[in-house]
This record gives structure tokens, sequence and C-alpha cells, in this order.
């Protein structure tokens, strides 16, 4: 199986393996990897959900308030605004929002949402239908335990650390969800002790 480092060889990936037909982005927050895959993937057309609202009650990263939310969909917005012709905005829940196409749809899926476990079994289970037969599905922030956002500046340089930001479950639930099914999960290569970037998680379908 071909080893990924970082999830930006996602798009690499798939245009080699003539998967350039449909994708779909779960958890689109400000645009930035959306752009990256506009700007790499040859394919037809990207998808991008996100709820962009605050939950009450919801403690994790994810979860910003109400005005971070708005900023992160206008930004979405003017990142994509260009590509009109191949992304699509979607604002809505994941599993909602599932319900919107057929099953076997999608060349690839990329679901980084929610991170507490029973959503992201959820999420799995609303979503593993959609890609077909020799499809990525792939995620981020394959890992557990808490998580400690590395905040830098433009230049890249190290600003702060915000300890108390969330706790994940994905690595638990995506190696439960597919050991059920006997599908290997693979891993990109992120080294999260040096702060480069959470690892992403990917299976063939």
């Amino acid at each position: 199986m071909i080893k990924l480092s970082h999830r930006e060889q996602f798009t690499t990936f798939l245009n080699e393996c003539d998967l350039t037909g449909k994708g779909i982005e779960i958890g689109v927050c400000s645009g930035k990897f959306s752009r990256h895959i506009l700007d790499t993937w040859k394919g037809e057309k990207l998808y991008l959900v996100d709820a962009w609202r605050y939950f009450e009650g919801v403690k994790g990263f994810e979860n910003a308030n109400h005005n971070e939310h708005l900023q992160r969909f206008v930004e979405t917005f003017q990142t994509t605004y260009f590509d009109f012709s191949r992304a699509v905005i979607i604002k809505e829940l994941s599993v909602d929002a599932s319900l919107i196409f057929p099953d076997h749809y999608f060349d690839f899926v990329y679901i980084d949402a929610a991170h507490d476990y029973d959503n992201v079994s959820a999420d799995l289970e609303a979503w593993f239908p959609k890609v077909k037969s020799g499809g990525l599905l792939a995620g981020h922030d394959y890992f557990d335990g808490d998580v400690h956002i590395r905040f830098v500046n433009e230049r890249g340089e190290f600003v702060s650390d915000v300890v108390d930001s969330g706790h994940s479950d994905v690595k638990r639930a995506v190696d439960v969800f597919f050991s059920s099914m006997g599908m290997p999960v693979y891993s990109t290569d992120e080294n999260m002790s040096s702060g480069d970037d959470m690892p992403s998680w990917w299976v063939i379908k």
C-alpha cells in the first residue's frame, strides 16, 4: 500500500488512481484544506459540508463561538468563490447532509467534523456507504486523547498552546468501525509531538 506522509498528498493519490469524479469534505472550518484540494485535485466536483454553528454545552476545539463560525463561513466562501463550477457549499450537520446523496456516489470522502466517539461512529456509518467501490474514505485527527492546539503566526513561528481544548476519540472509533469489517486502516506520518500536524487515517473501500 502506498505511503502518505501528509494529508496534502491525498490529492496526488486520488489523481493517480483516477478518482477524479466527486469528492466531499466533512468539517471545513475556514476552507484552507478545501483550497488545497481544489488546487491540486483534478476532480469534477467538491462538496463542502459544515454546520458552521455553535452548540450549547459542547466542549471541543471544533465548537467555536457564533462569531468565529460566521468568520469561518465567510472565509470558506471567499476561498472557494472562483471555483463556483466545482465547489458546492452545504451548511448542514454531517449525518443530515449524508441523506442528500445516493450510495456509491463519491470517489472520496474526507471527515473532519466532531471528534467524540459517538459522533465519529455516526459519521462513519453515514458516509461509508456513500463511497464507491475502490474509492477513498479518510479523515483527520487520527488519535485519542486531549487536544493541544499549537498557534503560530503568519511566519510559522510559535505563539502559544491551548491545553484545555477538548478530547479526541477518533482513532478508537475508526479502528472499531473498520475492524468489524476486517478492513485495514492506514495513517499518514505526521508527528504530533513535533507540532507538525495531526495524522490522518484512510481506507480504500
